[in-house]
């Protein structure tokens, strides 16, 4: 197997380009920047760095504000209402059917809703303002 002359990574046969460093076969290495220079964002070119000499962006946890891989507090404290709505139907269930319906409250209240409750509730990362 031929290797990527970029990162190093081994090419199958049939690939025309890497899948770690998007180099094309073949292609020559990117030259490393010299010292100080800033390093441009760019995927295709088999580098994913932000300015070498750019600070780190400050970050902020929040659970009331919406980020990219969470929900804003309308979608939190729907998905909450959600859950515990199951849960009542399933405690309904227990009562009017002489607890026939104790697997699945077992099942939705020790294991899917404490689940589903870390997940909508984890916080997010944002940029400071």
């Amino acid at each position: 197997m031929e290797q990527c002359s970029g990162c190093g990574a081994a090419l199958p046969a049939t690939a025309q380009w890497c899948a770690q460093c998007y180099l094309p076969r073949g292609g020559a290495p990117l030259a490393a920047p010299a010292a100080g220079a800033p390093v441009e964002r760019s995927i295709m070119a088999g580098t994913n760095q932000l300015a070498a000499n750019a600070p780190p962006l400050p970050m902020v946890k929040t659970r009331w504000r919406k980020t990219p891989t969470t929900f804003g507090p309308v979608g939190r404290v729907s998905w909450t209402a959600f859950l515990v709505a199951v849960l009542v139907f399933f405690i309904a269930g227990a009562i009017v059917t002489g607890g026939l319906d104790l697997v699945g409250l077992g099942a939705w209240g020790f294991v899917i809703m404490p689940l589903g409750l870390r997940d909508i509730w984890k916080a997010g990362s944002l940029p400071a303002r």
